[in-house]
């Protein structure tokens, strides 16, 4: 459950530039519990960042690096309603680390939270959520 919280995450912020099956971008951290739990990093080429010079990779079909795309693999036997109530009830320390950043100009501050907004949209919406996460999974 862990890693697919972790690649509905990546497209809560938008990150394409990272793999799990080569390890593009994300290191595998073994909890006490023996769990492996994958820890991404390089987030300059995030829809959440958007860094003026990100370029989403022209493999995936993206226009643009705000535009998400769900990677993960097809997992039918996934409760992804759980996962999403999961993501709701963290949206209000989500949005606080945005609306506490000091430093961080506000035109980027409103940008980041619309865009966390527009991952909320879509898991609140049945039909969005099983169109661009659930049925967007990579088949094996």
């Amino acid at each position: 459950m862990r890693l697919l919280v972790w690649r509905c995450f990546s497209t809560w912020w938008g990150i394409t530039d990272w793999d799990m099956v080569y390890l593009h971008n994300v290191k595998l951290f073994r909890g006490s519990d023996g769990i492996h739990v994958p820890v991404p990093y390089d987030f300059d080429f995030t829809g959440l960042v958007a860094a003026s010079y990100a370029k989403p990779d022209e493999r995936l079909g993206l226009r643009t690096i705000k535009d998400r795309m769900y990677r993960g693999f097809c997992r039918p036997e996934v409760d992804f309603s759980a996962m999403y109530s999961e993501f709701n009830e963290l949206r209000p320390e989500i949005e606080e680390i945005y609306v506490g950043l000091e430093g961080l100009e506000e035109g980027k501050k409103k940008s980041a939270l619309e865009y966390v907004e527009d991952f909320y949209d879509i898991i609140s919406s049945e039909q969005r959520s099983k169109l661009r996460i659930e049925g967007a999974c990579r088949r094996v």
